[in-house]
């Protein structure tokens, strides 16, 4: 599913990365937001038209939710998974996945993630040799927040908890609806293919592209905390969830403002709420954070905005990788386990087409 808001971006490349390869039963819905299809058909001239099919939804909302949404819901295929307009999947990793999935039928198969200029992104961080039935806490599974190249189950879609990308959200959409597809699915596999999706980063037309309040910036956060699955949590994935979404979406905000210079005291009550409703979540988990984000959460909820600007100014190595409780150093989350698994894990991959049929190609 690919949403689009403008025929300025690379449509054409982003769907033929998706139906030139050789997976059948593998089709695409584009969805037009508040753009014409038309326009966006133009661009698509000469492509197989039984493989994709164009859905337009004019809501003058500037959020990539609506899209998101409309276009899940309207999939009629077993699994579903998304692909942003200006974003491709590498050669043959379809073929690939679909073996994967008739072998095993997992709720949620998850592939490899690379960033245009940078390379793998290895999140999640799964336990060196675990391919099959992850958890989502040992497994690192919350690491992940961004949908893409996740291939997951239609019955996820129609479980009677699933929250859908946020509506109206400019950002953080999918915060919510990551959490719930790896705390509520009952098989998560991670690809065996080292090959998987490629995010662009070079558009300058973004749809969520104006600047965010912090109001604004936190509220994916709250929005998955009310959420009525969250209850049943074990407490490994409380901890967990509280970890990934303090550290992820919550202290990098903060940073991204310190070093802005927009912190504004107007701002901490936000931040002094998510964190207090986060330590209800799991009582406790601040030991499992480095010192310096310990010390973050601390300042804030403490009013203390003297020691606030200076644990941000912290760049100390013991501060920016110790957990504030040494006990915590071997946990899946520590900097020691993570560094194992981030040196190991790529290292059981395989490409989609193996070298040497390439060769012969």
């Amino acid at each position: 599913m690919i949403p689009v808001h403008t025929p300025d971006r690379p449509i054409r490349k982003a769907v033929e990365s998706v139906i030139g390869q050789n997976a059948p039963g593998t089709d695409v819905v584009v969805v037009c937001h508040n753009t014409s299809p038309i326009a966006i058909q133009e661009r698509l001239v000469g492509l197989d038209s039984e493989r994709y099919s164009l859905l337009e939804l004019q809501d003058g909302i500037p959020s990539p939710a609506g899209p998101l949404n409309l276009g899940v819901e309207s999939a009629t295929s077993d699994y579903v998974t998304v692909l942003g307009s200006d974003d491709v999947y590498e050669p043959h990793v379809f073929d690939f996945w679909r073996k994967e999935l008739a072998s095993s039928s997992p709720e949620l198969l998850v592939g490899q993630f690379k960033v245009e200029g940078v390379g793998r992104v290895l999140a999640p961080a799964p336990r060196v040799g675990r391919f099959r039935r992850l958890d989502a806490a040992k497994d690192l599974l919350y690491t992940r927040t961004p949908q893409l190249a996740v291939l997951f189950h239609s019955d996820l879609v129609r479980h009677q908890d699933y929250p859908g990308f946020m509506p109206a959200a400019r950002n953080g959409e999918d915060i919510a609806l990551s959490a719930f597809l790896w705390s509520v699915s009952s098989s998560t596999s991670y690809s065996r293919c080292s090959d998987g999706f490629l995010v662009g980063i070079s558009a300058n037309d973004r749809v969520t592209a104006a600047p965010f309040s912090v109001a604004e910036l936190l509220a994916p956060v709250l929005f998955t905390l009310e959420q009525p699955w969250i209850a049943s949590l074990e407490r490994s994935q409380r901890v967990a969830l509280a970890l990934k979404l303090t550290t992820n979406h919550v202290l990098s905000t903060l940073r991204s403002r310190e070093r802005s210079a927009a912190i504004s005291e107007d701002d901490l009550p936000h931040y002094r709420d998510v964190l207090t409703r986060l330590e209800r979540l799991s009582p406790g988990y601040g030991g499992r954070l480095t010192r310096r984000d310990n010390g973050l959460v601390s300042a804030i909820l403490q009013g203390h905005t003297d020691r606030l600007l200076e644990w941000l100014e912290d760049s100390r190595p013991l501060a920016r990788y110790r957990p504030q409780q040494l006990r915590y150093v071997f946990s899946p989350s520590g900097v020691l386990r993570r560094a194992v698994r981030l040196a190991l894990v790529p290292r059981l991959l395989r490409p989609a087409v193996p070298a040497a049929a390439k060769e012969h190609a």
